[in-house]
């Protein structure tokens, strides 16, 4: 029976792929790091959409163990993953110098190493002779060198590239790969207060989430390359575009310091 694996599903831009999905009437298999969080949300789904039928599997990204385990958990249940959507990121925003180094690893782990290796084991395991989709979450920072945000956009910019290569690579396998790069997402008060600190630029390149998880997945049906959700966020991407890198990234940093600043006093 074919599923539809959603990394990261407990939380806001995850459980909206969660709805969504469920409202296509695909199985759900769900994964994050709280068992607690996982049963609560599946019995949130059965309810509304009885039809379908839900599994789940509390799973650390950043060890390599649990993600093996998690697959051959999937195995055992003899659930056949026909559709990929590779949630779950994090980002510890700030100055490179008041990271650990535990965080900047943990960055690494979540956003690419087990983005990666999921992909990767699940496309293995796949049915070739039916339709096999990857959806993946990077981010309108990976466009950029951003200052403040270096690692969590250096590590969007891997996904965004490496993707758009297997996209090529898989084009004549049956598979499709569809990338997505929303702006800012308001599933956290963090986030609020960050969207909210930037002004009318934060508002502008906002997008609800479940926008985002409804037109990335229409894309991915048409295996589309690349969704940007907004107006304004491919204006500012065309606009960017010819500038230089270096200009960009003094800019970002000019801005994400003030933002930084206003965010704290609206956490306070």
């Amino acid at each position: 029976m074919n599923y539809t694996l959603i990394t990261g599903s407990t939380g806001g831009l995850g459980g909206a792929y969660a709805i969504e999905c469920a409202k296509r009437g695909y199985n759900l298999f769900l994964t994050g790091t709280r068992n607690d969080k996982l049963k609560l949300k599946k019995e949130e789904l059965i309810r509304e959409y009885p039809s379908i039928k839900i599994e789940y599997f509390a799973c650390d990204l950043t060890n390599e163990d649990n993600r093996r385990d998690m697959l051959k958990h999937i195995n055992q249940m003899g659930i056949t993953i026909n559709r990929i959507i590779l949630n779950a990121g994090i980002d510890f925003e700030g100055p490179i110098l008041e990271k650990s180094p535990d965080e900047i690893m943990r960055v690494v782990k979540v956003n690419i190493e087990s983005t990666i290796h999921l992909f990767h084991m699940a496309l293995l395991q796949r049915v070739p002779d039916e339709k096999f989709y990857v959806l993946v979450v990077s981010s309108l920072a990976g466009y950029y060198a951003m200052p403040q945000k270096a690692i969590y956009s250096s590590s969007k910019a891997m996904l965004t590239n490496f993707f758009t290569s297997i996209h090529e690579e898989l084009k004549d396998y049956n598979v499709n790969v569809s990338i997505v790069c929303p702006g800012g997402m308001p599933t956290t008060q963090e986030m609020i207060n960050s969207i909210k600190a930037q002004g009318v630029m934060g508002k502008w390149s906002s997008t609800p989430v479940e926008k985002v998880a409804k037109m990335s997945l229409h894309a991915l049906d048409k295996n589309k390359l690349i969704t940007i959700p907004g107006g304004f966020n491919k204006l500012l991407r065309r606009i960017s575009f010819p500038l230089s890198r270096r200009f960009v990234a003094s800019k970002i940093n000019n801005r994400w310091k003030k933002t930084r600043k206003k965010a704290k006093e609206l956490g306070n």
